[in-house]
């Protein structure tokens, strides 16, 4: 087949258990990747040019090959054996995960397209999208990619490969970019949602008094000098994470094997614990320990999505992720 029409009746899901099996696919170069759903199904006809979508279809349409969301807003899949200039047109502010796959980024180049146009009006470009982008960029020589000049979140390295302006979140109702995530939170209105533009490190707590989104597959790391809580969700507000957003505490540890085993035991034996991880945990040193503090403070409401959450041990032995 060179070209798919997608049932009405097909969802596309961008975000797939990495340990289920059906979403993993051998790319060009031997390696195994994570595929979104359309991907994986149409991964052994090697030949897909092209995606097409009905007008009937209530979720996607289709432009010159590529699905996109029903709006035109949203990069949604990319054949596999795209051999065309990915040209996307200004009005589409999102490139979805896994809307390009790595089997396209075969060093021969009999998969890829030829190049993108990135138009001013592209807010979210995922991470692995960006990796995808730039590693082809790389390895086929007449590759190239053009971002307009007015667009206020990505530029171009020296070597002309996607790197970000700077920018760190991006308010998609209100469509205002920021500096600063805690000034994103700030001006947020009810119902808005944040998504994050890169890898940020954070040295703040914000405090949710509405109900809000945070998205972005990026990374917040807690600062080194950081010992503090990342989010404070008030009373009567909501904070959903998702999106494949990750919460770094920066605090890598060890765990003593017999010492964890002994305080098992002793678990076992009197029902309680007298003991705690600092019996069988040692903290990397001179990382922040969170100093009695969760992550997440919730006296409102907290929704968790795709999120990892990982290196945050606390000070207090009994704390948790979440209070």
């Amino acid at each position: 087949f060179k070209t798919i029409v997608l049932p009405d009746s097909f969802e596309i899901v961008q975000f797939v258990d990495i340990s289920d099996p059906r979403y993993i696919i051998l790319d060009d170069r031997g390696n195994l990747n994570e595929g979104n759903s359309l991907t994986v199904a149409t991964y052994i006809y090697t030949s897909v040019e092209n995606y097409e979508v009905k007008p009937s279809n209530p979720r996607y349409t289709s432009l010159d090959g590529i699905i996109y969301s029903k709006d035109m807003s949203t990069v949604i899949a990319i054949p596999i054996r795209y051999h065309k200039y990915v040209d996307i047109p200004e009005g589409v502010t999102t490139w979805e995960t896994h809307a390009a796959s790595y089997t396209q980024s075969n060093v021969g180049g009999k998969g890829d397209f030829t190049g993108v146009y990135i138009p001013s009006t592209m807010m979210y470009i995922a991470p692995d999208q960006i990796d995808k982008i730039n590693y082809t960029n790389k390895t086929i020589s007449d590759f190239s990619i053009t971002i307009h000049p007015d667009n206020p979140v990505y530029t171009q390295d020296a070597s002309g490969n996607i790197v970000p302006t700077g920018a760190v979140a991006w308010n998609k109702n209100a469509n205002e970019i920021y500096f600063s995530l805690s000034d994103a939170f700030a001006d947020a209105q009810d119902g808005d949602t944040i998504t994050l533009l890169q890898d940020i490190t954070f040295s703040e707590k914000i405090t949710v008094d509405k109900n809000l989104t945070l998205t972005g597959a990026y990374t917040i790391t807690r600062d080194n000098n950081y010992t503090g809580s990342f989010f404070t969700v008030n009373s009567g507000a909501s904070l959903t994470l998702d999106g494949g957003v990750t919460f770094d505490g920066n605090n890598e540890w060890v765990l003593d094997r017999e010492g964890f085993e002994a305080v098992f035991e002793e678990y076992k034996t009197n029902s309680k614990l007298n003991r705690g991880w600092p019996d069988y945990i040692t903290l990397e040193e001179g990382a922040p320990n969170a100093s009695g503090s969760s992550m997440f403070k919730v006296s409102g409401t907290l929704t968790v999505n795709r999120v990892t959450i990982k290196n945050n041990l606390p000070l207090f032995q009994y704390d948790t992720f979440i209070t």
